[in-house]
């Protein structure tokens, strides 16, 4: 009796290296403007990143910037190898 799992992979928008990140630790987010709904593929303008933590309370935390804010800390940086990286 065999019995086959059949599952669909889809490439992310949005990768890290290292995949799961540790505290403290330095991580890469990439944004591949490719997949998802593709709105940015293109773009040659800025991008930037808004991060922090949703705490259980549905509380931002440690954000770099308000929304809005164009900070250089939030600005991605473009693969010159692969514009849409």
């Amino acid at each position: 009796f065999l019995l086959g799992l059949l599952t669909t992979v889809q490439a992310q928008v949005i990768t890290t290296n290292p995949e799961f990140p540790v505290s403290g630790e330095s991580v890469t987010i990439t944004f591949d403007a490719t997949k998802g709904n593709t709105q940015l593929e293109g773009y040659t303008g800025d991008v930037y990143a808004y991060t922090g933590v949703n705490t259980d309370v549905a509380d931002w935390r440690h954000i770099i910037a308000d929304w809005g804010e164009n900070t250089d800390k939030a600005k991605m940086e473009r693969d010159p190898n692969n514009p849409n990286l």
